[in-house]
């Protein structure tokens, strides 16, 4: 029962009605049987067993001081059906009789309906019907009836709070707002397809541009002489993962600002079975006049010179965790987390400045998607709030929706390439829209989100350059190439490195058979092409610090995999090994 309007609920009885004939207001005794009746707080319950047929139930209550008698006119409202979890379906075919104690000119009483639907209100001397076809689920349908004070001949009379003329012009322009919001929801019916064709029109674009990024000059010689760290950038999108900061020490090699060599491991990795004999040790030659600003954090970041007559040096084992050997012993296992720990922080702060000089260079850029986001969230946002004050939903409705929105789109904001946030965002937006009263406004504000979602998921992170595009398509079909292919076998011994660390960076995943074979000039590959050694050795040097770390108990964030399979980076499979801490002294020549 609605508790609005009245004192509270008495003498409630439940019958089964007999004769469904039988008209409200009309009911003789014989035509009810009794039911028991049960209440739990203000809700009140009846049980009729029934198996496949039609019951009719007749309900007799009294509401304590439902009509207000004031000495001008009576007032007298009853909410039949509200937004509370009783009315949690929808009800069809609805008729409400009120029977007066006296009949009472049509003329002289006023009758309104406030409900969704355009219902009927049907006057007579005694009786008043209203009539509406759904009373939809967990809206307000109520009643009101302002008619002469003196049919309440026995209360009290009270000064009327407003004038019978005020009373209804407020009803009047409860009326003309009702009619409005009707109005309004269905000009925003007729716009909401126009934008849900514009969102999939740009998907259509998004999907062009696309396939445009498929055609390459087909020349993938082009790839070998294109610095390794803009072809990273370009194959990931702007996004970081384990092999970024190995890209970029290539690209230091091949820039001539550093060279690598093999260089044994550290003492603690020669005592592990599991782990490499050598490791990789990149030392800066004379530094080239101009270094690129992120290229100088990377030199700050990892390389160190270890005495006055030695070189600025990095071996990659430096960076290593625990070996497998140490991880089953549990020893220095909270070092190895510290110096992971210190890594990732600078490892942040070097590809943040990195890919703000690949924007710089107009490679790539983000300002489609950082602009994209903002208004794809606010215009869902509008609209869905839009519609809940049109569909007449409650406050706290409104309130509870804008509170985690605006949460969700300050947060999608700062990250707009982060799917998850935004994908929230709009998940919550689809949810609350389903709360909507207006089946056909749901229906159009559903598509509308989907469509938008889809253009979301169709907009690269990162849009890159006609140049960059062009790179984008000759990376595929360089990485074709290596599956079905693997490298070249007739490449000169100093050119293997080259196609080794694209194969790696770039994660074509399979190897050229004949490719083993060449490990019968494994004496020269050691000084000419070193990762290609240890490569054809099995051992992938950046899978193999994942692991370290993962025997340190630290789980890195940019793995996808913990165990130490190559995860599809490069075209060995690779069984792991051992990591390493300083891996060979100071790089000295």
């Amino acid at each position: 029962m609605q508790t609005n309007h009245h004192q509270g609920v008495t003498n409630f009885h439940a019958y089964e009605l007999v004769d469904p004939n039988a008209k409200p207001g009309f009911v003789n005794e014989q035509d009810l049987r009794t039911l028991n009746v049960s209440q739990e707080d203000n809700s009140y319950y009846a049980s009729l067993s029934a198996k496949n047929e039609k019951k009719t139930i007749f309900y007799v209550y009294r509401l304590k001081g439902a009509v207000k008698s004031y000495e001008t006119y009576s007032d007298l409202v009853v909410p039949f059906f509200g937004t509370g979890s009783n009315h949690d379906q929808d009800l069809h075919h609805i008729t409400i009789d009120f029977v007066f104690p006296q009949e009472i000119e049509p003329s002289r009483y006023y009758a309104f309906l406030h409900d969704r639907e355009e219902g009927d209100i049907h006057k007579e001397p005694l009786v008043v019907r209203f009539t509406t076809p759904t009373s939809a689920m967990y809206s307000l349908t109520e009643t009101r009836l302002l008619f002469p004070s003196a049919v309440m001949s026995e209360q009290r009379k009270a000064a009327a709070p407003a004038t019978l003329e005020k009373v209804l012009e407020q009803e009047e322009r409860q009326a003309k707002r009702i009619a409005e919001n009707e109005q309004k929801r269905e000009q925003l019916q007729q716009l909401l397809p126009y934008l849900t064709a514009l969102a999939g029109s740009s998907c259509l674009a998004m999907a062009i541009l696309r396939m445009c990024h498929l055609r390459g000059s087909g020349n993938v010689n082009k790839l070998i002489h294109t610095d390794p760290l803009v072809l990273y950038f370009i194959h990931r999108l702007g996004k970081k993962d384990r092999y970024g900061y190995f890209a970029a020490l290539y690209s230091l090699v091949e820039k001539g600002a550093a060279k690598v060599k093999l260089d044994q491991a550290a003492k603690r990795f020669q005592n592990d079975p599991d782990a490499p004999d050598h490791q990789l040790l990149f030392t800066l030659k004379r530094t080239p006049d101009l270094l690129a600003p992120h290229e100088n954090q990377l030199i700050l970041w990892l390389f160190k010179k270890l005495g006055k007559k030695s070189r600025t040096s990095f071996a990659m084992m430096n960076i290593a965790g625990a070996t497998k050997k140490e991880k089953d012993n549990h020893r220095q296992l909270l070092s190895y987390r510290t110096k992971h720990s210190l890594f990732k922080e600078g490892e942040k702060e070097w590809f943040h400045a990195a890919l703000q000089y690949m924007k710089e260079e107009r490679l790539m850029g983000d300002k489609v998607i950082r602009l994209l986001v903002p208004i794809l969230l606010a215009v869902i946002y509008l609209i869905v709030l839009y519609s809940y004050m049109l569909d007449s939903l409650s406050t706290a409705a409104m309130l509870i929706y804008s509170i985690i929105s605006l949460g969700l789109f300050l947060l999608a904001c700062r990250n707009p390439a982060q799917r998850w946030r935004s994908l929230l965002s709009l998940l919550v937006s689809f949810l609350a829209a389903l709360m909507l009263y207006d089946p056909a406004l749901v229906k159009q504000i559903a598509l509308f989100i989907a469509a938008s979602t889809l253009l979301y998921l169709f907009t690269p992170r990162m849009t890159l350059s006609s140049e960059a595009a062009a790179l984008y398509a000759d990376i595929r079909i360089f990485r074709k190439q290596i599956r079905k292919h693997g490298i070249p076998v007739s490449l000169p011994e100093t050119e293997l490195d080259k196609w080794a660390i694209r194969s790696l960076i770039l994660k074509a995943r399979r190897h050229h058979p004949l490719l083993k074979e060449a490990a019968e000039v494994k004496t020269a590959l050691f000084s000419a092409a070193p990762l290609t050694f240890l490569l054809l050795a099995d051992h992938n040097p950046v899978s193999y610090l994942e692991d370290t770390w993962k025997w340190s108990k630290i789980a890195s964030s940019d793995s996808s995999s913990g165990n130490s399979s190559f995860d599809g980076g490069g075209f060995f499979s690779s069984d792991g090994g051992g990591g390493g801490d300083s891996g060979g002294g100071g790089g000295a020549d």
